[in-house]
Parts: structure tokens; C-alpha cells; sequence
């Protein structure tokens, strides 16, 4: 059996290690923090809003780690920021075995967190142009490979993660994580990078960006991709993944086991979804894929909000994500491919910015099924996505062509 070719490089298998380690140890976060904050609020509105908090505190991290994935060492940044996010991860969990947490105490967890990962989400972005030969197919294989590390953390551990959350409470199973987030600061430190990296950058932060936006200007695939990530990050995410206790809790009245099994579901269709991406993008033309996946995610989030039972809702989970992550992962790739390195982690800065709108996308999805339901909520912004994606392609043919 042939493997995709980026897997034949070192750097890139050493790269899925690393994010599986880091995804899980995520994914143990995930089913903690929503579990834990339904449980102590029992507030829809608090729940669905715990998933976008953390990128809210990204408005002033993502430009600050976008200058430094392209003035400093892009592994180097990303082992620090895990670093000092393992010892964030390592307090929470003593104050919550300790019962010293309130609402608050979670809030403030969620907005620290955030704000150092998206220190190093641009060197993330931006590393893997430097581990393989710049060929575009390369380049976007070799994301797709990677990506699907995270999806092997996202089916393999929710479940696992909500089995010990029920066996040794909230706190401990926290303990798991910061011991996951040290494994992958050890792995990322061991990287070694092909090619080097272009260090053309002022030290003045405005000009650094005025020097980006001038490039975006006239690239229009790179701001049609940009609107792209952003529509789905506003509205399909806080609207399935976001509400995911509440379906389990009051749709499919299951425990915390059943809250990890579905988010090892969104993780098996994601893993596949990289997969296919990644044999797929030798063979069809990506602007074809785009459509092909988005299609995916329109009929299943619908499908979604209409399940009365856990196994139709585990079937549409697993569609939903495996069209949602090749549609993120092509418009990653899309950095990786078509930007100068000179100019790659500011732009991943700006591309990791576009979560913050998952915020506003949890605030109008939490106010949905405040007053409404969850259902509700979920059908109303699949409807709004699939014009807003219309409009998108209409506006930029760029990406309906994209070889």
C-alpha cells in the first residue's frame, strides 16, 4: 500500500505526533469544560457560549503570534506557548479538584487559554511549507495528512476522556491534558525544518501588517478563502459543536459518555475527510472538492437538528464534519501554497483571527436556544450559511476555478 506522499518525509510524521498529543490533550479540555460548565450553570446560553470564549481572546494575540511565526523560529514559538499553556491547564485542574472554581474562574480559563494558543497558531499554520518541497500538491497533501492527526485525537479520546470524567471527576481528568501537552512540547522541540525560513519583517507591528493587507488586496482566492472560513467558524460550529452538551443532555438524554461519543464521531468524519482530501487533491480540482464538502455540511447539519436518537445524530456528525474539515483544510493549505513565506505567519495571524467571529456565532446560537431550542438554533444558521456560501462563491469565481 502506497501512502500519500507527504508521509514519507520525517518532519511531517513527527509534525502528526505532535498535533495528535496536542489534540488530544485538547479534546480532554473540550468535554471537561462543556460538561463542567452545563453541569455548575445549567445555562444554555453559558454553555453554548463557553465554546467561542476562548477565541475572543485572540482579538490581540493572533496579530502578536503572526509577527513572531515570521521573526522567530516557528517551533520554537509553538514549544514555549505549549509550554506556559500547560501551566495554565496545570492551575485550573488545582482549583478544580480544590472546589475553589466558580463561573467566573472557568470564563478566565477559557480567555487564557485562548489568548496563548493563538500565540501559536500562525508558526503552526505556517510551519509545514517549511518540512516538505514546495509543490503545491505537496503542500496540500501534507495539510491534509497532519490535519487528520487532530481528528485521530478527536474520535479516539472524547469518549475515553468522558468515561475517566465520570470515573475521577473534572479536575483530574484535566491532569490528563497538561500530561498530553508535555509529550507534545517534547515532540515539537524535536522538528527539524528543509528549508529556511525567509526573515524579511520591520519591527514596527502597524507596518508589518499594512505591508499584508497591501498583499491581500489584490489576491482575490486568499480573501474569498478568508470569508469562507470565517462564515463557517460565525455559524456552523457554535451552532452543532458549540451546543453538542445540550443535544446530549435534554435531545438524546445521555451522560457525559455519550457527550464524548459524539465528539468522537465529529472526529472519525474529520480524520476521514483529511484522508480523502489528501488522495483526492491529486485527481480532482479543489475548487470542485470545496463544493463537493460544502455540500456535505449543509445537508447534514440540517439532518442533524432534525435527530430524536443518538445514532442518527452519530451519522450526521460524522457527515457534517467530514465535509466541514476539508473545506477548513483546503482554505490552510491556501497559506501554505500561495503566500511568501515573508509574509506567511502574519497572514496565518490574520486566518486565525477569523475565530474571534465564533463568538458572535455563539452569542446569536446561545440566544437561539435560550428562547427557542436547540433545534432551532441549528436550522436557522444552516440556512443563513448556505446563502452566505452562495453569495461567497458568486463573488469569487477564483475559488469555484481553483486548480
Amino acid at each position: 500500500m502506497k501512502f500519500p506522499e507527504p508521509f514519507y518525509y520525517s518532519n511531517i510524521r513527527l509534525l502528526w505526533l505532535a498535533r495528535f498529543f496536542a489534540s488530544a490533550g485538547s479534546f480532554f479540555q473540550f468535554v471537561v469544560i462543556g460538561w463542567l460548565t452545563y453541569e455548575y450553570t445549567q445555562s444554555r446560553f453559558l454553555t453554548s457560549l463557553s465554546w467561542g470564549a476562548g477565541a475572543l481572546a485572540s482579538v490581540l494575540s493572533a496579530p502578536i503570534g503572526g509577527f513572531a511565526a515570521d521573526k522567530w523560529e516557528r517551533q520554537k514559538v509553538i514549544v514555549y506557548v505549549f509550554l506556559i499553556k500547560s501551566i495554565c491547564v496545570f492551575i485550573f485542574a488545582y482549583l478544580v479538584i480544590s472546589n475553589n472554581f466558580n463561573t467566573a474562574s472557568i470564563f478566565i480559563f477559557l480567555l487564557s487559554i485562548g489568548f496563548i494558543q493563538s500565540l501559536a497558531a500562525p508558526s503552526d499554520f505556517s510551519l509545514i511549507p517549511l518540512l516538505v518541497p514546495s509543490r503545491r500538491n505537496i503542500i496540500f497533501g501534507a495539510y491534509a495528512i497532519v490535519g487528520s492527526a487532530y481528528f485521530v485525537g478527536h474520535f479516539s479520546i472524547p469518549y475515553f476522556a468522558g468515561l475517566i470524567l465520570q470515573v475521577i471527576g473534572p479536575g483530574w481528568t484535566l491532569i490528563g491534558e497538561f500530561i498530553l501537552f508535555l509529550i507534545a512540547v517534547f515532540i515539537y522541540y524535536n522538528i527539524k525544518t528543509i528549508v529556511p525560513q525567509t526573515r524579511v519583517i520591520k519591527y514596527n507591528l502597524k507596518e508589518n501588517y499594512l505591508e499584508l493587507v497591501g498583499y491581500l488586496k489584490t489576491n482575490r482566492l486568499l480573501q474569498g478563502a478568508i470569508l469562507l472560513r470565517t462564515t463557517v467558524n460565525i455559524l456552523v460550529v457554535p451552532s452543532v459543536h458549540g451546543l453538542l452538551p445540550i443535544y446530549s443532555a435534554d435531545i438524546f438524554s445521555t451522560g457525559a459518555d455519550g457527550y464524548g461519543l459524539l465528539f468522537a464521531i465529529l472526529g472519525i468524519g474529520g480524520f476521514f475527510s483529511d484522508f480523502s482530501l489528501s488522495i483526492f487533491v491529486n485527481y480532482v480540482k479543489k475548487g470542485t472538492l470545496l463544493l463537493f464538502y460544502l455540500t456535505f455540511v449543509f445537508v447534514s447539519m440540517y439532518a442533524f437538528s432534525l435527530s430524536q436518537t443518538l445514532n442518527i445524530g452519530l451519522i450526521s456528525l460524522f457527515f457534517l464534519n467530514f465535509g466541514l474539515i476539508s473545506t477548513l483544510t483546503i482554505g490552510r493549505s491556501l497559506l501554505g501554497s500561495e503566500v511568501p513565506d515573508k509574509l506567511r505567519g502574519r497572514f496565518g495571524g490574520i486566518f486565525n483571527l477569523t475565530n474571534v467571529l465564533s463568538v458572535f456565532g455563539a452569542l446569536f446560537a446561545g440566544v437561539l436556544a435560550e428562547n427557542y431550542s436547540v433545534v432551532t438554533a441549528t436550522q436557522v444558521c444552516c440556512i443563513i450559511v448556505l446563502i452566505l456560501v452562495i453569495i461567497i462563491f458568486a463573488c469569487f469565481p477564483t475559488l469555484r476555478r481553483l486548480e
